[in-house]
């Protein structure tokens, strides 16, 4: 038997609200897919990024230390997973923008959350 649950609002702005946290949340699960999730995480991944452009830095020194390789072969790797990463995240920021325009554009909680819901759906394709 399918569970149903029913989300109450006090208004339309309420509604949107809720349902443009859900998209943000719905994309941040998808990238969580292909990267570690977290704000740190992720602000250790652009610095190794920033220093692999640069040639090198602190974290791809400790890396490369860690792993026994050099510094640039760090760097190659950290660019080569940003590049693989990078159309993955396009595609998701893409349909996330897209889908918060049409909740904000809808009349009705129930329009949003068919919206949201076609969203989910996309995001597992």
């Amino acid at each position: 038997m399918t569970k149903l649950s029913v989300t109450q609002f006090s208004g339309r702005d309420d509604a949107e609200r809720y349902y443009l946290a859900q998209a943000d949340s719905l994309a941040e699960k998808a990238r969580s897919q292909f990267l570690t999730p977290g704000s740190g995480q992720a602000a250790t991944y652009e610095a190794k990024y920033q220093e692999a452009l640069s040639g090198g830095g602190p974290f791809l020194e400790a890396e490369a230390e860690a792993l026994g390789v050099s510094v640039e072969t760090v760097a190659a790797s950290v660019i080569a997973a940003r590049e693989k990463c990078r159309g993955k995240e396009v595609v998701i920021e893409k349909a996330r923008a897209g889908a918060k325009q049409r909740v904000r554009r809808a009349s009705t909680a129930a329009d949003m959350h068919r919206i949201v819901k076609a969203f989910s759906e996309e995001l597992s394709a």
